[in-house]
């Protein structure tokens, strides 16, 4: 029998995935503000600070709770959900049912937490019962009206959702005393009294993937009253384009306004979907429209939002699992084990089992690496006592949790 045989087992021989229990955590603990930067920590501290000139004592006299006071008192549009995802529960009953070891449930959730793609993140209207997001299907980034996911579309997938041909080429005919210059391009833009200045703007914007609203881009445009630089956008022709979806060859829009009101209009399930719930990976928060996004980290800063919800989550399912759910130690922790808690009766067990277990009664620290070193069992050797208490464990007689404690049931 091998020293590594000998140690406790845990969920460790899974790759990326480990319980720990919490009693060997830091006081810090896995930590439940992960995607909160030091930067928003800090902005949210001063705001808890901001308008109490009360001394700390005062301040500190009740908890907040206690006071009548909401710590995020945050105006939101949706409701969220915290859940495992259910193949990280699988993977975690699996382990449980080789080993046999109990673990608490804060554990559990606590190594759920621990990695974004162990978690799953459930989003509705919160008012609006009756409204859905609208989902890029290219992408898959989730949005809370069409108009936001169809200018997503336009801004970030065009070359990949839509085709465009030449319409018409139009040389300017006027003299003008100033053009525009893009700060980003380089490219020359008509006058804002160009009867097609916002059309070619819009255009621009869109063709070289420029993502910024068009009042602030055009503001920012540079104001060129240079004659030969004139002279060169004068006599170079304009180019208008149309535009189509890829899939729809034949139904063209003359401008990227039409196109974008056809969008609006049809809403094409080949490009959009609609779903009332939204259920995606934690991982995935980053596709969220960013007003959906930045209200769930809000939520999620704050822990009594969700811990509860994500709790009774792990719970349901253990128990649906047929798990045994039981209470243990002083402060009544909840655990959960695979296999059912029986009382046992010594007649039943062999020579082996019985010395074990009468060590068991009577030694006041029952770890597993303590029984196999004790002299008075010795004599049954490491092989025999592991497979011993392995038995024991799972026919419920007796308990192992993960710091390798054991207890007679």
């Amino acid at each position: 029998m091998t020293n590594d045989k000998n140690k406790p087992i845990d969920l460790s021989s899974m790759e990326n995935f480990e319980i720990e229990p919490s009693w060997v955590k830091k006081k810090t603990g896995s930590n439940a503000y992960k995607h909160v930067t030091g930067k928003e920590r800090g902005q949210q501290t001063d705001r808890r600070r901001g308008g109490d000139r009360r001394s700390t004592d005062q301040r500190r006299a009740k908890p907040r709770h206690e006071r009548g006071e909401n710590p995020r008192r945050v105006e939101t549009r949706f409701e969220f959900q915290l859940l495992p995802e259910i193949e990280i529960l699988e993977k975690i009953k699996l382990e449980m049912r080789k080993t046999g070891i109990s673990y608490g449930l804060s554990d559990i959730c606590e190594t759920i937490l621990a990695k974004e793609e162990r978690y799953s993140i459930k989003i509705r209207f919160k008012e609006e019962k009756e409204k859905s997001f609208t989902i890029t299907i290219d992408d898959q980034n989730i949005f809370s009206s069409d108009e936001k996911a169809v200018d997503h579309l336009l801004k970030n997938n065009f070359d990949k959702t839509f085709s465009k041909e030449l319409d018409l080429e139009e040389k300017p005919i006027k003299n003008f005393s100033y053009v525009y210059q893009c700060a980003k391009t380089g490219f020359l833009l008509p006058p804002n009294n160009y009867h097609r200045y916002e059309e070619v703007v819009r255009q621009h914007m869109f063709l070289n993937g420029i993502n910024e609203n068009f009042e602030r881009f055009s503001n920012n445009l540079v104001k060129v009253d240079d004659a030969e630089q004139i002279k060169v956008w004068t006599e170079n022709p304009l180019k208008i384009y149309k535009f189509t979806i890829k899939k729809e060859k034949e139904d063209w829009c003359t401008g990227i306004d039409q196109l974008r009101a056809k969008l609006l209009r049809e809403m094409p399930s080949s490009l959009f979907a609609k779903e009332a719930i939204i259920k995606i990976n934690g991982s995935k928060a980053n596709f969220l429209e960013n007003i959906i996004r930045e209200q769930f980290i809000q939520y999620y800063k704050f822990k009594p939002n969700w811990i509860n919800q994500l709790f009774s989550a792990c719970l349901v399912n253990l128990k649906k699992s047929n798990f045994t759910i039981f209470k243990y130690s002083e402060k009544k922790h909840t655990y959960a084990c695979a296999y059912k808690r029986n009382k046992v009766e010594e007649k039943q067990l062999s020579k082996n089992a019985q010395t074990i277990l009468s060590f068991l009664k009577k030694s006041k620290e029952g770890k597993k690496a303590v029984i196999l070193k004790d002299k008075e069992l010795e004599a049954l050797g490491s092989k025999d006592i592991l497979v011993e208490l392995k038995w024991m464990v799972k026919e419920g007689y007796i308990t192992e949790f993960a710091n390798g404690s054991i207890a007679v049931n």
